[in-house]
């Protein structure tokens, strides 16, 4: 049992940068590297820097989370196979975005990614951009991933964390941003397509090939769920639900 678990965020959270690198045993190195070779003989992806969490401790007003650099080679071999304590164990942000006509936007991941038609909320891992000193600002985190990936900006000072995703293992930590867009559904796919436009014109890829909406209510979101089941990040229905709850007794 994975035992995923989403919790609303009553303490202050800090991500700070240990200044060390994951060093892993000769044995998992040859796997990492061997597995890194097969699926990227296309060279399709960038082995870029990713911090692993080495580390939490929790007072009673703050979560600080210490992590290690390592390498997304090391990241995608560890999601499919079991490292024990040499785990790359990711942090990302994560934002709900919430349009003014009541509907959560979500995104489907481009084929050109390691994780094809995933559907997920706006986001992506901390990397070295975000870094002040040895903080993470985790607001600069999340503004940039909701430019990159959908086109727009939003107001910094209305980013503060709601919901921190952990599981069992802890591989996978996600600090989830609720975002109120002063933009519609219709708004927002037009930004989006505009996007997507631009960076076709530089070559380049989006990370998503398109975004969807779901209703803010129980029977859409159990809808929505049931025929996009086999796509959805592990974490995806669990915080819908509890957006609903939490909407209920608001």
């Amino acid at each position: 049992m994975n035992n995923l678990r989403i919790q609303k965020v009553k303490k202050k959270i800090s991500v700070t940068y240990s200044g060390t690198s994951t060093v892993l045993s000769i044995e998992n190195q040859r796997k990492i590297t061997s597995n890194w070779n097969f699926i990227n003989n296309k060279k399709r992806y960038f082995n870029g820097d990713i911090y692993t969490v080495n580390q939490i401790c929790s007072t009673q007003n703050e979560i600080t989370f210490s992590v290690s650099r390592t390498d997304y080679a090391h990241y995608l071999y560890s999601s499919n196979h079991n490292l024990q304590e040499e785990d790359c164990k990711i942090i990302f942000t994560s934002a709900v975005l919430l349009t003014n006509d009541n509907k959560i936007i979500l995104g489907k991941m481009g084929t050109n990614t390691s994780s094809p038609n995933r559907i997920q909320c706006i986001g992506g891992n901390i990397d070295a951009n975000d870094l002040e000193e040895n903080k993470f600002n985790l607001q600069d985190s999340i503004y940039r991933e909701i430019n990159e990936e959908i086109g727009i900006s939003v107001p910094k000072n209305k980013l503060t964390p709601t919901y921190l995703k952990t599981d069992s293992h802890m591989k996978y930590t996600a600090i989830i941003f609720c975002v109120n867009l002063e933009k519609s559904w219709p708004d927002i796919k037009n930004l989006f397509q505009k996007h997507t436009n631009v960076l076709s014109s530089m070559n380049r890829s989006p990370e998503l090939q398109n975004l969807l909406s779901v209703n803010l209510n129980n029977e859409s979101i159990t809808d929505f769920c049931k025929k996009n089941k086999s796509h959805l990040v592990d974490y995806l229905q669990p915080l819908l639900n509890t957006l609903v709850l939490d909407k209920k007794y608001e």
